[in-house]
């Protein structure tokens, strides 16, 4: 039987392993060769599966160590309707109707209609923030500026009117408007900015009040704390001394 040369040759790859196998049957001998390496990045694996990347995670976000501060607390809102208390206007302070003319003869009620304040104590009253009220129709509201002050152990004249050549002769320190006094029965009310009434005369009915008589004011006697009819009189003619008080005593 002649002789014959058999050549088997197998190829195959070891996963991961980068070897080639090849068998040769060359009478029975077989061996095993290293196969050629590959480019970088190039393995066998790489070439049956691509590669795919995941995209990066968004770095969490730290804590800053230094607190941002906060902002200042800013203070509660007044209700609606009150009236913000102006500096050197505080509540509960004492001043005194001194005097007020309620029906003048020779002028014009408007024109000649006066209120005439006190002050006892020993220091300034700013009447900014005040209300002027009969406690129903009439109403003024004293703005808050330009100041408005009853200076310590003075008065300060209010009426409707400021000009003494039309108003009977009153020097008049504040302008008034939307109030009036009528001739026979009256109420006037001072309001602080708290509310709280520091004035509150009503005529003829308040005890040591006497009936108003026309051509002339009613003041308060600073002896007796009782109320009496001028009898000094104007360069009007009516009788009144808008401007000028001795003082009474601070009530207790």
């Amino acid at each position: 039987m002649p002789l014959r040369l058999v050549l088997v040759f197998s190829v195959f790859v070891l996963n991961g392993l980068g070897f080639t196998a090849i068998t040769s049957s060359v009478g029975g001998c077989s061996r095993l060769e290293p196969m050629p390496p590959l480019p970088q990045g190039d393995t066998p694996a790489a070439r049956t599966k691509p590669a795919t990347s995941a995209p990066p995670k968004p770095a969490a976000r730290q804590a800053s160590s230094a607190s941002t501060p906060s902002p200042p607390a800013l203070p509660p809102a007044a209700p609606p309707g009150d009236l913000a208390q102006p500096a050197g206007a505080p509540c509960g302070a004492v001043i005194l109707l001194s005097e007020f003319m309620p029906d003048p003869k020779r002028v014009p009620d408007h024109a000649g209609e006066f209120l005439e304040l006190y002050n006892p104590g020993a220091e300034a009253v700013s009447l900014n923030g005040y209300r002027l009220t009969d406690g129903h129709r009439d109403n003024h509201l004293i703005p808050l500026t330009p100041p408005v002050v009853v200076p310590p152990g003075g008065t300060l004249v209010l009426a409707g009117e400021g000009d003494p050549k039309t108003n009977g002769g009153s020097p008049v320190g504040y302008v008034y408007d939307h109030f009036h006094l009528s001739n026979q029965t009256d109420r006037i009310r001072f309001e602080d900015p708290c509310g709280v009434a520091v004035i509150d005369v009503a005529y003829p009915s308040d005890p040591g009040m006497v009936a108003p008589k026309g051509g002339a004011s009613l003041t308060r006697d600073p002896r007796s704390n009782r109320w009496r009819r001028s009898r000094e009189r104007m360069p009007s003619g009516d009788y009144g001394s808008p401007g000028i008080y001795a003082g009474v005593p601070t009530p207790k």
